[in-house]
């Protein structure tokens, strides 16, 4: 078996000498030649050579070594051999197709209409003008007692402004009449009244040709149990009718 080593040198791009070359070896016996390249330091180590011949093939040598760029073969692109990517940094991302898992928790679409639907609308945009949005539900209920038919003024025959329990908001009373009233309010049902008898949970006094205006808060409302009901007296507790009817507006829930 005979060996005869060829060398040549060079500089990189950095101008540091590399020493390199291939050696031919034959077998006598059987006419068998392999070839393999090497490379030196400048130092006299050798480096990994990336390539060998054999017999007219040329390998890749078992390594690290990095031999130019590698493609992937995908018979049918985007399916087959596919290939993992890991995150790094900011993707921008066009041209997607297909199914995208998005991690538990995510923002979507559909996350965001649950919370529009859990939060109403609290601000909404006319024109350049942000605004809030109007409330329609969960106000107060009104009784107007006015004059008319079905909203008589308040009078000595007990009026139901709630037949049921609830909560007592705010009163508005006015007295166009030329001597003071009483207007008494109490936690009981209508039919149960019995005026000059029964104790109202509430008395305003409401002076002649004057009003009387009240608002409570949430935290300060009046709880009735059973029922709002209301009448008009010339005194505090009494039965007898006012020479005129009391006007009023009621806020209830």
């Amino acid at each position: 078996m005979t060996a005869t080593n060829h060398t040549d040198t060079a500089k990189d791009g950095a101008g540091v000498t590399i020493t390199g070359g291939w050696a031919d070896v034959s077998e006598s016996s059987s006419g068998a030649k392999a070839s393999a390249t090497y490379l030196k330091n400048t130092d006299e180590t050798l480096v990994a050579a990336p390539m060998q011949m054999t017999g007219g093939t040329i390998g890749v040598v078992a390594g690290t070594a990095v031999v130019g760029k590698v493609g992937i073969d995908q018979t049918t692109p985007g399916t087959t051999n596919l290939v993992a990517a890991g995150q790094n940094g900011t993707w921008n991302i066009t041209n997607v197709s297909g199914t995208v898992s998005l991690p538990t928790g995510a923002a979507t679409s559909a996350l965001q209409t649950t919370i529009n639907t859990t939060l109403g609308t609290p601000m909404q945009q006319t024109g350049g003008t942000v605004s809030g949005a109007a409330n329609t539900s969960g106000g107060v209920s009104t009784y107007a007692a006015l004059g008319g038919t079905g909203n008589a003024l308040l009078t000595n025959s007990a009026v139901a402004v709630k037949a049921s329990a609830g909560n007592l908001y705010g009163v508005e009373f006015v007295n166009a009449g030329a001597s003071g009233a009483y207007v008494q309010v109490f936690d009981v049902a209508s039919g149960s009244v019995t005026l000059g008898t029964t104790v109202p949970k509430l008395v305003y006094w409401v002076p002649s040709g004057g009003a009387w205006d009240s608002k409570f808060s949430t935290e300060n409302k009046v709880s009735f149990a059973t029922a709002i009901t209301m009448a008009a007296t010339t005194t505090v507790t009494g039965s007898s009718a006012p020479a005129t009817g009391i006007q009023a507006n009621i806020y209830y829930k």
